[in-house]
């Protein structure tokens, strides 16, 4: 591929090659900032975990391609989308506690 090639990307598969790419400099060592990888199937996730498993130093992006139309059965997963820690509102810090309390139950993967 050359530079005047186009390649075309989702914005999470652009968003992860961005973050992949982002280095940083700490007492004159250039590091990765964001591991960063594709998985499109079963055996490229696996790999995809692996890798995770092996990265050092900073958190690590896995892109796994999904179709959200397929029927498949409930995975039993939820987003991590945590609610606000503070409010004056009684309905987002009843919220929180229900949020803390699911996260309480969830289980690490790696």
């Amino acid at each position: 591929m050359t530079s005047g090639d186009t390649v075309r990307l989702t914005v999470a598969q652009a968003t992860v090659r961005f973050l992949a790419a982002q280095r940083s400099e700490r007492d004159g060592v250039e590091h990765r900032l964001f591991a960063g990888c594709f998985a499109s199937g079963i055996d490229e996730f696996r790999a995809a975990l692996a890798e995770a498993k092996r990265h050092e130093g900073g958190p690590v992006l896995v892109h796994v391609e999904t179709d959200p139309l397929v029927p498949a059965p409930s995975s039993e997963s939820w987003w991590d989308v945590p609610v606000a820690e503070v409010s004056q509102l009684d309905s987002t810090r009843q919220a929180r506690k229900s949020y803390e309390a699911s996260k309480a139950g969830q289980r690490p993967y790696l």
